[in-house]
């Protein structure tokens, strides 16, 4: 079965709740700025599915391994910048997959209207950084961390459509594995 990417839902937070913590020690340090053990990412996992934050799967012969999630900054209807977090399991890094899925959350973003994409991370998360570095990121430095902002396009029909039929896609291959 070949690997996609898809919107997680609500009822499948047991999915992200084992994909994160299948993480390694670095990984999850680099993913939340500090070490963190099982129980604080069960914590993290019951209020990821709020009805603003989007999440993405990386999905490998129906099993989740890697993760993206869109959440919105600020209050109201006039809020325009967002925070992208990502997650992959060691085996599946340096694949490809942080850039599939920053491709997928840049049009999210554009099509809710969000202008500036903020990837905060370690400085020595060199991976991230050079994921940021690919989608011309413009970086803030201060103590150890990194600001890196991207900036994503006016949405458009082809946006749209792109997200349309990620959905669909998604929606298809979920239906699949059931």
């Amino acid at each position: 079965m070949t690997p996609f990417i898809r919107k997680l839902w609500p009822h499948e937070a047991r999915l992200f709740l084992e994909h994160m913590l299948r993480l390694g020690p670095e990984a999850r340090r680099l993913r939340f700025g500090s070490p963190v053990n099982d129980e604080r990412i069960r914590a993290y996992v019951s209020k990821a599915f709020d009805l603003e934050t989007v999440l993405l799967g990386y999905f490998v012969e129906g099993t989740l391994r890697g993760s993206a999630e869109l959440h919105p900054l600020g209050q109201g209807w006039r809020r325009d910048a967002a925070e992208a977090a990502f997650a992959i399991e060691e085996a599946w890094q340096s694949k490809g997959v942080g850039r599939m899925l920053l491709t997928r959350i840049v049009t999210l973003a554009r099509n809710r209207r969000i202008s500036r994409v903020h990837l905060f991370c370690q400085q020595e998360n060199y991976r991230m950084l050079h994921l940021a570095r690919q989608f011309d990121a413009s970086m803030t430095y201060d103590f150890g961390e990194v600001d890196a902002l991207v900036h994503p396009p006016l949405a458009n029909a082809f946006s749209w459509f792109d997200e349309a039929y990620d959905d669909a896609e998604g929606a298809f291959r979920a239906a699949l594995r059931v």
